[in-house]
């Protein structure tokens, strides 16, 4: 997987995670916005509320439409919310993105390696991080959405139609993510995955694996 000491470091492909990594967020602000609107207290809501249940992973892999989806919010958390105030919370968790992580991401690719994004995200997320981060977002070369390969992290599907979209072998992959089950999942698909913890770590974790320059 890694050059040999001293040897020439061939083009890497790396897979960076967006939401937790690339951008920060918080589910705590969707369900503040929601309790704002409807009146339902946020503790009730978010007794309730699991982004990741089966409804959320059928949304992430596009086999629930936005409709669905938010039709099951409003049955399953009991908010008497519309389509357009569910959207307006659902996209409220996004907060800012990382300058630091960023300039990272930007060294790696300058070094002349592939830098790619690796996102469970869906039809709702997509369009408003894609506009609202825009200036860090256009670090990486594509962005790898589940809700359109049909597949999400940790399962080894979703590794490998981003590895067959890109032409690589998971021997020369790498993937940076701040869940530890994906990281986990990666490595079952033969990639090299790290948990991100800092972009000062994920700085370092690159060295070692040769994507970037000693410092």
């Amino acid at each position: 997987m890694t050059p040999a000491a001293g040897g020439p470091s061939s083009p890497r492909l790396l897979l960076c995670d967006l939401g937790g990594v690339l951008v920060s967020f918080s589910w705590d602000r969707a369900i503040e916005r929601w309790s704002q609107a409807s009146g339902v207290p946020a503790a009730l809501i978010s007794s309730r509320f699991d982004p990741h249940d089966d409804a959320g992973r059928e949304f992430e892999v596009g086999r629930l439409s936005e409709a669905q989806y938010f039709d099951y919010l409003r049955r399953h958390c009991r908010l008497p919310l519309g389509d357009a105030e569910l959207a307006q919370g659902w996209n409220e968790i996004f907060i800012e993105g990382s300058k630091s992580t960023r300039s990272v991401l930007g060294e790696v690719a300058r070094a002349g390696h592939r830098v790619v994004g690796a996102s469970n995200t869906n039809a709702t997320h997509e369009p408003y991080w894609r506009a609202r981060f825009a200036e860090f977002v256009c670090v990486l070369g594509t962005v790898y959405c589940s809700s359109d390969l049909g597949a999400r992290k940790p399962d080894a599907e979703f590794f490998n139609r981003v590895l067959a979209a890109e032409g690589a072998t998971a021997r020369d992959a790498v993937l940076l993510d701040d869940t530890p089950a994906n990281v986990v999942g990666a490595k079952k698909a033969g990639l090299t995955a790290f948990v991100y913890q800092s972009a000062a770590q994920m700085a370092r974790v690159l060295r070692q694996c040769r994507l970037l320059e000693p410092a």
